[in-house]
């Protein structure tokens, strides 16, 4: 029975397989399959882990574009990403407000915990 999904270009699924755990990725795949698996009881192939894995990517690059970042203190044609913008970003995009228990805003321990 072939695969519809690799029929056009005259791949058995096996062999989509094996070249898809050729591709490198960025993040760990291990990394990536670790953590599906605390969050699902299915067993993840090669071909999701890797999809997952560059979906993960994918994804931090372009929260990272969007960010706005300052020239560095030490050099000033570089330029870094700091924590409290990121975190700013996140609070004021809606479509990101899942990654606010992830990214929270700073604030104070007292404003969180009076009296201590």
């Amino acid at each position: 029975m072939s695969d519809p999904v690799h029929e056009e270009d005259g791949k058995s699924s096996r062999e989509a397989s094996r070249s898809t755990s050729n591709q490198t990725t960025g993040l760990p795949q291990s990394r990536v399959k670790k953590a599906a698996a605390e969050m699902t009881n299915f067993p993840l192939n090669t071909e999701v882990t890797f999809a997952m894995t560059r979906a993960t990517e994918l994804f931090l690059e372009k929260l990272v574009e969007n960010v706005p970042v300052r020239p560095r203190e030490d050099q000033e044609d570089q330029m870094e990403l700091h924590y409290d913008d990121l975190a700013e970003y996140v609070e004021d995009k809606k479509h990101l407000r899942f990654l606010l228990d992830i990214i929270p805003c700073r604030c104070l321990l007292d404003s969180v915990l009076p009296g201590k």
